[in-house]
C-alpha cells in the first residue's frame, strides 16, 4: 500500500497541473498568443533556471556517473535505430515516417521527467539526473532535425544543427551549472535566490502550459499511426531499456533517472519542430497529446511495478 501511495504522489500533482491548464485554456483565460509566449518563458528561463540550480548545488562525485551515462546514451541510440525500422516497416509515407519516429524516441524527459524524480527523492542530490538531462537532451535534438530532414528528402545543414545546439537554454544553463560545480565558484546569496525563486516557477508553469496546448478536436484520421506511437514511447521503449537498466544492476536515483527518460511522453518541441520541417505537424500535436494524456496511467504503472520490486 506505501507503494501504491508514493507511486501516486509522485504523478497526480504533475497531471492535476495539465488538467487545470486544459480546462483554463476551454474557458478561454489563456489565449493562443498568451500561451505561445508562457511556453517559450518556461523554455528560455524557468526550465534553464532548475537545470542551473540543480547542477550548482550537487556534489561533484555524485553527479558523474559514467556508467549511466554510457548505459542512458545506449538506449537512447538504440532506441532511436528501433524507431526508424519500425515505423519504415508500417508506414509508406515519409512525412508521416518523420513524425512517428520522433513522436517513439523524443521523451518529455525534461518537463515532467526532473518534477517526478524530485517527488520520489524529495531531499536528494538531483545532480545525476541532472547531468544525464543535459547528455540527453542535445541527442535528442539532433535526433530529431537529422531524422525530419531525412523524410522531407531534404540535407542535413549541419552548421544549423550545431548552432540550434550551442543556443539551446538547456544546454547553455547546464554548461555554466557544470562550470560553477567542477570550479567551486560560489554565487552571491541575491543571485542564487532569484535562480531558485524562477526554478520553482519551471514546473507548475511548464505543466500549465502543456494542459492548455491540448485540443481534443485534433484526432481525425490517425488512430492507427498514434497507437503504434503510443505503444513505442509509453510502453516498448520502457520495457526494454528500463528493464535492461536494472538487469545489469541500476537501483534507486539512477533507475528513476533511466524510467522517467524512457516513460515519460512525447516531447511537446516535437510538435514545433514538425511543422516548421515540413512533417505532419497534426499527427505529431496528438501524439503529444495521446501520450501526455495516457502517460498519467502507464508511468503510474512503472513507477508502482518498480517500487514493489524494490528497485526504485
Amino acid at each position: 500500500m506505501q507503494n501504491l501511495i508514493v507511486s501516486f504522489n509522485a504523478i497526480a500533482p504533475l497531471f492535476l497541473l495539465i488538467i487545470i491548464g486544459f480546462f483554463i485554456r476551454q474557458k478561454g483565460l489563456l489565449r493562443s498568443d498568451a500561451l505561445s509566449q508562457l511556453n517559450s518563458l518556461a523554455f528560455t528561463a524557468f526550465l534553464p533556471a532548475l537545470l542551473f540550480s540543480n547542477l550548482y548545488s550537487t556534489d561533484v562525485a555524485s553527479a558523474f556517473s559514467p556508467r549511466l551515462l554510457g548505459y542512458a546514451l545506449f538506449a537512447a541510440l538504440a532506441m532511436y535505430g528501433l524507431a526508424v525500422i519500425a515505423v519504415c516497416l508500417l508506414e509508406k509515407d515519409n512525412k508521416n515516417r518523420g513524425a512517428m519516429i520522433q513522436a517513439i524516441f523524443r521523451s518529455n524527459f525534461v518537463l515532467l521527467g526532473l518534477p517526478i524524480v524530485q517527488t520520489l527523492f524529495e531531499g536528494q542530490d538531483l545532480g545525476v539526473t541532472s547531468v544525464v538531462v543535459a547528455v540527453i537532451v542535445p541527442v535528442f535534438n539532433v535526433l530529431a532535425v537529422v531524422t525530419l530532414e531525412v523524410f522531407r528528402g531534404g540535407h542535413v545543414k549541419w552548421g544549423k544543427v550545431l548552432l540550434g545546439i550551442i543556443k539551446n537554454p538547456l544546454i547553455i544553463a547546464s554548461l555554466l551549472g557544470f562550470g560553477c560545480m567542477l570550479l567551486g565558484v560560489t554565487l552571491p546569496d541575491f543571485l542564487y535566490t532569484a535562480v531558485q525563486d524562477l526554478s520553482k516557477a519551471a514546473t507548475p508553469v511548464s505543466l500549465v502550459v502543456l494542459g492548455a496546448s491540448i485540443q481534443l478536436s485534433r484526432f481525425a484520421g490517425n488512430l492507427r499511426n498514434l497507437i503504434i506511437c503510443v505503444l513505442g514511447r509509453l510502453v516498448a521503449a520502457p520495457l526494454v531499456f528500463v528493464t535492461g537498466g536494472a538487469l545489469l544492476g541500476f537501483r534507486g536515483l539512477e533507475l528513476a533517472t533511466l524510467l522517467v527518460m524512457l516513460a515519460a511522453p512525447t516531447a511537446v518541441s516535437s510538435f514545433t519542430m514538425a511543422q516548421q520541417m515540413d512533417s505532419n505537424g497534426e499527427l505529431a500535436a496528438e501524439a503529444v497529446v495521446m501520450t501526455s494524456a495516457l502517460s498519467c496511467v502507464t508511468l503510474f504503472l512503472w513507477i508502482f511495478a518498480f517500487k514493489q520490486l524494490g528497485l526504485i
